[in-house]
């Protein structure tokens, strides 16, 4: 089974961190294709080839640009549900199955702006080709 992740309306902190953004999403075997419309990217993933290692990755990708996790839930299996869903003590649980809001890293007292959302995906596309093509 396929699973359609949506990344929207993040903001990226530097061109840097835009890159290492798609570099990780680009570096999960699961990950079968991703592509950029209007200002989401979208992940097309394979249930089936999600192991722990990848759903740590995602986890830990969608906590770090802020994507709604909840959706990660779609990815839970007979195999992995022991330790996805059954370890409520962890930074994930309460984004992923109780949809708690994730923390806001522009808050004013840290001084950080984001630079915006990302805009420019098709520029990026075509930049990002020659390392993965595989992906777009």
């Amino acid at each position: 089974m396929k699973v359609l992740l949506e990344a929207k309306d993040m903001h990226f902190y530097a061109q840097a961190d835009e890159a290492a953004f798609f570099h990780a999403i680009s570096s999960i075997p699961s990950i079968e294709k991703w592509w950029c419309e209007l200002s989401s990217v979208y992940l097309r993933v394979a249930r089936k080839d999600v192991d722990k290692q990848a759903l740590f990755d995602l986890m830990g990708i969608f906590f770090r640009y802020r994507i709604a996790m909840g959706q990660l839930r779609q990815l839970e299996t007979a195999e992995n549900c022991a330790w996805f869903r059954g370890r409520t003590a962890t930074y994930w649980h309460p984004h992923v199955f109780h949809d708690a809001p994730l923390p806001k890293l522009d808050d004013p007292a840290t001084g950080v702006e984001p630079t915006g959302p990302c805009l420019d995906c098709e520029e990026l596309v075509r930049r990002s080709r020659g390392q993965n093509d595989e992906h777009h």
